[in-house]
């Protein structure tokens, strides 16, 4: 199992405006927490032997605890039980300190409770999950961003920091157990039937957008139905060694990775990016100054190459950033 440090890794971006309001202060668009019925569910969760006891301690408190408590918590616990060093527990702290503050602040999130006690269940789940942020006019000629969540969870703060960059956007965020490495279009597509049923959306060739463990997903997911998504957003990740020789050549995809990644050294991404290169006429990849933690520091640059990519390859300007 990858480190339980991926559960925030990938997910602990810096706070942004606190909000998107109007000129009367209210809050523009909302934030929906929902279940819906699917033909496919993710698996249980089963945690590694040396987590086994906090995972226990987890299930039986998890629900009743703010997810800044459980998240800051693993942070605490440092190198001795996740291997960060003191100098990231004290910038992943801060981060959180900082995010978390504004998701409190924020009206669309007050009644809005984590998905973690559903993505890190011992037992399968009986229906699905996802989280959902409409902008004020929601239409069908409106962007659609699916995120799909990496390891630990499907966070508040994916939710959060997709609303501040893309207030325009609808944007969907499944929940697939403890990360989306073996979700199914199924999934989403039942999903896209829940949306439908209650807001009267289609849902049409949506950006596709994955983190951390998610990504191979996205990779898989969008070569098997490329028709399916506009492009697709890959964020401190990269394809399965098996799925690149395989990769259609008429892909959208943007790789952004951290430089100083020790989970993904560049070793091992740079010579999967020239070969995605030579392949793909519309691939790019990018290398942010940073290493695992790239959107704790490199939030405005990370956002700044994924709006850019939308626009060159979808013809649809993205959305500037939100209000501060």
């Amino acid at each position: 199992m990858v480190r339980l440090l991926m559960l925030l890794a990938f997910a602990a971006p810096l706070a942004g405006p606190v909000g998107q309001v109007d000129g009367g202060g209210r809050p523009v668009g909302k934030v929906d927490s929902c279940d819906f019925p699917t033909r496919s569910l993710p698996p249980p969760f089963r945690a590694a032997k040396q987590y086994d006891e906090g995972h226990k301690l987890f299930q039986a408190t998890g629900a009743l605890l703010p997810e800044e408590i459980t998240v800051k918590s693993v942070v605490l616990m440092g190198n001795s039980r996740i291997g960060l060093t003191a100098k990231e527990v004290k910038g992943l702290y801060a981060g959180l300190d900082q995010v978390y503050g504004s998701i409190s602040a924020d009206p669309l999130f007050k009644n809005i409770r984590s998905a973690l006690p559903y993505c890190l269940a011992d037992k399968r789940p009986s229906q699905g999950h996802y989280f959902a942020y409409y902008p004020e006019k929601a239409g069908d000629d409106v962007p659609v961003i699916v995120f799909l969540h990496g390891f630990g969870g499907n966070f508040l703060f994916y939710t959060y920091l997709l609303k501040e960059e893309f207030p325009n956007a609808v944007i969907l965020l499944p929940s697939w157990g403890a990360s989306w490495h073996d979700g199914t279009m199924q999934y989403l597509d039942d999903m896209y039937a829940d949306v439908k049923r209650r807001k009267s959306l289609s849902i049409h060739a949506p950006w596709l957008m994955a983190i951390s463990a998610g990504g191979p997903a996205g990779f898989r997911l969008y070569n098997e139905s490329p028709d399916r998504f506009s492009c697709y957003v890959s964020l401190a990740s990269a394809p399965s060694s098996k799925i690149v020789p395989a990769l259609r050549n008429d892909l959208k995809i943007l790789m952004v990775n951290g430089k100083n990644d020790s989970g993904l050294p560049m070793a091992l991404i740079r010579p999967v990016a020239a070969q995605l290169a030579e392949r793909l006429p519309h691939f790019q990849f990018h290398v942010l100054d940073g290493d695992h933690f790239f959107l704790l520091a490199r939030r405005e640059e990370t956002f700044r190459v994924i709006k850019a990519f939308l626009s060159k390859e979808t013809g649809r300007q993205a959305e500037s950033h939100g209000k501060q």
